[in-house]
């Protein structure tokens, strides 16, 4: 894994995991590369994206979300999710699926809203 932060606001990660597995039924090998990039516009509105590849299962996957919180982890959330289906590591091919998800939490007691 490698981190690259060159300034408080931007943070990049690059990440790959490989397993070599060794069992009865047969061995096999895995790989999962992941990319990670965010933006922080302030400590409560950011922007961030992951990108990973399976080679396991052959997809591409994608997720792009924007966050502007309020209190212990509340508030809006915009979530772009991708899956494709991939070849080889340099192939794209077939979508898989793909999402919006427009998501609101507010933390609340019985006395009213805190803020």
């Amino acid at each position: 894994m490698a981190a690259w932060r060159p300034a408080a606001a931007f943070n990049t990660t690059l990440g790959v995991a490989k397993n070599w597995v060794y069992l009865p039924e047969g061995d096999f090998t895995t790989e999962l590369v992941n990319l990670r990039v965010g933006y922080y516009f302030t400590p409560r509105i950011f922007i961030s994206s992951l990108l990973q590849f399976n080679n396991q299962t052959s997809i591409w996957s994608g997720n792009l979300r924007f966050g502007w919180l309020n209190t212990a982890g509340t508030g809006l959330y915009l979530v772009y999710n991708d899956a494709e289906n991939a070849t080889s590591f340099t192939d794209i091919g077939t979508p898989i699926g793909r999402s919006f998800t427009l998501k609101y939490t507010r933390q609340f007691d019985v006395r009213g809203l805190i803020d």
